[in-house]
């Protein structure tokens, strides 16, 4: 009996732990997937709030790296490159995870996603991989640092 009581008891802890976990991994997705929501609906104001005041951001275009405020810096020459090569639309389509490392307040994140791209009459798809780091901040998951990839 008290081997099925501990077995009982060992059962319930993972089960808990795992919902705990599901739960880290939900709490720390949601800033990325703010960002990809406001950068899809050119509410860059709103992408940017995804982020920490001091995000590092790394990008295919240049200058290529933006830091200290790098959410808004990058989203700023967004803009401008959007601009200068005629993209009338944009938008971020994200797959499954590969990576959620949830460490304490500290987060790893891996996201295959796909850009599609309006220049002109032309419309692109590319295949890329998002990864971020963030960190809980006054309780809230913020990017603290994310870089984009085309495969």
């Amino acid at each position: 009996m008290r081997y099925l009581i501990l077995a009982l008891a060992l059962a319930l802890h993972l089960l808990t732990s795992g919902q705990a976990l599901a739960s880290d991994k939900n709490e720390v997705i949601a800033p990325i997937q703010q960002f990809f929501d406001g950068f899809n609906s050119g509410d860059f104001k709103s992408a940017v709030a995804a982020c920490a005041e001091d995000a590092s951001v790394i990008d295919d275009f240049p200058p290529h790296g933006w830091q200290g405020n790098g959410c808004q810096k990058w989203a700023d020459a967004f803009q401008v490159l959007a601009k200068k090569d005629g993209i009338t639309a944009a938008k971020i389509t994200s797959g499954k995870p590969r990576h959620v490392d949830v460490n304490g307040d500290r987060a790893y994140v891996v996201i295959p996603v796909t850009l599609e791209v309006d220049r002109g009459k032309k419309h692109k798809k590319l295949p890329s991989i998002f990864t971020a780091a963030l960190r809980k901040e006054a309780g809230v998951w913020r990017m603290s640092a994310w870089a984009w990839a085309d495969l």
